[in-house]
Order: structure tokens, then sequence, then C-alpha cells
């Protein structure tokens, strides 16, 4: 989703998907967001207090930096190479801002762009709403769950609808402001997965005993509250309507992360660590096709016809997955090559 709608930032694909309406697929931010706090509650509930926020953070940045730097720096020689007006850019704060991206500070006030990629807020965001609400969470959970975590969500979101009317919001900033729109999105989001966690423990609890019919379709509503909302965002975005959309993600992780009662085999279970390592690869590489590549290859995208740019979509989406399993053999490679050394040593 996120890939198309950056994609169609230059290409419009939306006048053949929604014939004139506005494109939010940018609502899948959200999603991840929800996903991660959901995810951050699981892993704060098992270590029991072994594992501190700084730990998390460091068993976070460790899996997720390799790809996120290794597309920082093919970005960087792409710009480079197709722009041309690289050169004044770097001349000015590009270096800094750079730097900045670099050290995973993308989404705090203190960076504000030019960045280089741009996409990867995200990550920042991600990384550093996860420490604060981990850390809290771990030493003071009623405090977090009572206060902190509601205040998030209703004046995060209540801030977003007020000064932006969407959650199309990332790292622009009225003004000088501590918190940027994409932070205060992050935590918002990531409180509600919490939350989500919760209550799919309360509804597993519920469904233990209940038949195996019942059980799937609790678990196929919750996929259909999910289906729903790709569905309805393709045509009404931007609009308050978002934060409605919020609202059925939250219902639907609730409800499609609730675990069967039988583990998945071990052969399925690799497939879904690959291909959620592999869907980060294509996040964190797209933004070079979309903004660099194919924006050099076809620069005049409004003489374009619709079967141009669904050929052209085709192709992109392509390169980002051949890009992105490319990235993960060579960063394999990498970390078996640094193996052996400290073998041999």
């Amino acid at each position: 989703m996120i890939m198309v709608y950056h994609f169609d930032t230059h290409f419009f694909v939306r006048s053949i998907a929604c014939k004139g309406g506005v494109f939010g697929w940018y609502i899948a931010v959200d999603f991840f967001f929800i996903v991660s706090g959901f995810l951050l509650f699981k892993k704060a509930e098992k270590s029991k207090g072994t594992l501190s926020a700084l730990g998390y953070t460091i068993e976070r940045i460790k899996k997720i930096y390799p790809p996120y730097i290794l597309a920082f720096i093919v970005t960087f020689i792409v710009i480079m190479a197709v722009s041309d007006t690289a050169l004044e850019y770097w001349k000015a704060d590009g270096i800094v801002n750079a730097f900045l991206e670099a050290s995973l500070l993308q989404g705090v006030f203190i960076c504000k762009g030019p960045f280089v990629n741009y996409t990867a807020w995200y990550i920042s965001v991600l990384i550093i709403a996860g420490f604060f609400i981990y850390m809290i969470l771990s030493k003071y959970k009623k405090v977090f769950l009572f206060i902190l975590a509601p205040v998030n969500i209703l004046l995060g979101f209540l801030y977003l609808y007020k000064f932006y009317g969407s959650l199309d919001v990332t790292i622009a900033t009225e003004g000088w402001t501590i918190l940027t729109p994409a932070m205060i999105r992050g935590l918002a989001g990531m409180s509600l997965g919490v939350y989500a966690a919760i209550l799919s423990k309360k509804l597993q609890e519920f469904l233990n005993d209940k038949k195996a019919f019942v059980r799937v379709l609790i678990k196929a509503l919750g996929i259909g509250i999910l289906t729903f909302v790709p569905i309805a965002s393709l045509r009404y975005g931007e609009t308050p309507y978002d934060f409605l959309y919020v609202i059925f993600l939250f219902l639907g992780v609730t409800i499609a992360f609730v675990p069967f009662k039988n583990e998945p085999k071990p052969g399925f279970k690799k497939f879904i660590v690959y291909s959620s390592g592999l869907t980060l690869n294509m996040y964190l590489i797209h933004n070079v096709f979309r903004e660099w590549i194919f924006t050099s290859i076809y620069p005049k995208t409004e003489l374009l016809s619709d079967k141009d740019k669904i050929f052209i979509m085709i192709l992109y989406f392509a390169s980002v997955i051949v890009a992105s399993v490319c990235m993960d053999l060579l960063l394999k490679g990498i970390k078996k090559l640094f193996s052996k050394k400290g073998e041999t040593k």
C-alpha cells in the first residue's frame, strides 16, 4: 500500500484506481505503528522485566539498522549520480541532515530535512517512540495504561485532527516543536497497539474453549475489517475519515492477531520471518526507485497514458522486489563474512 501511494505522488495512478478521489493508502503506516505497539507489549510481557528499554532498543537497531543504512547509502549514491543540484545541496546543510538521518534521528525536531531517504522517517519514529513506550511500560505499567497511553492517543489524534485534518503527516512542523507530527502519530498508534495486544489476549482466553469454526469466523471478521480499510481509503483519503480508519485498524489487529491454538509449523514460521525482513527492505529501498530512478527515466509523467502508468508500476514493483532480495543476500553475505573472521581470531 505504501509503495503504491508513494508511486502515485509522481505518476498519479489514482486517476486509474479511484477516479478523482484522494488516495489514502498512507494509512498503512498507522497499521504498522499499531502492529509495532502490539508486538512491543508482547515482548515486554514475555521478558517479565529481564529486558531493559535500552536492551530492547539495541535488539531492534541490530535488526533494522543494517538494511536501513544500506538503503541510505544506495539512495545517496543514486542522488549524486542523477541529480543536477546534488552538489549544491551538499554544500548547504545537507551533510548535517544526512548525518542525523544516518543516526536514526530523522523523526525528531532537530532534523528538518531535506533528507536522503525521506520515507525512512517511519523507522526513526519507530525506534525512538518504542524506546520510551517500552521503558515506561516495563517500569510503570499502570501509569502507562491508565494515564500516558490515553493521553498519547486522545491528545495525539486531536492535535493531528485540529492542525492537519488527516493522518497524512510526517516530519513537517508547525514552527518549532519538540514533538514532530510524525512522532505524535507514532506514539498514538503504538499506544493503541498496546491496548490491541491486551484485548487480543483477553479474546484468546475467551475463544480457547470455543469450537474451531467460531475461532475461524472471529479471525475472518478481523481480516475483513483490515481489508475494509484499504478499500475505503482508496478513494477517501486526506480527510477526517482517517481517524475512523484508525479505529477499524485497531479492531482489526485486535481480532485478526489472536493466535491459533496450534503453533504454525517451523517452515511456515521461517517464511513469515523472511517475508517480514523482505517487506522492511522493500519499504526502505522503494523511495530511490520512485523519486529518483523512475522519475529520471520518465520525467514527463503528464504525457503517460493509463496503460503506460500500469506498465511502469509493474516494473517499479519488480525492481523493488529484486533490489530487496539483493539487499537481503548482501547483508547475509556480510554477516557470514564477519562471523568467519571472528571464528578465525
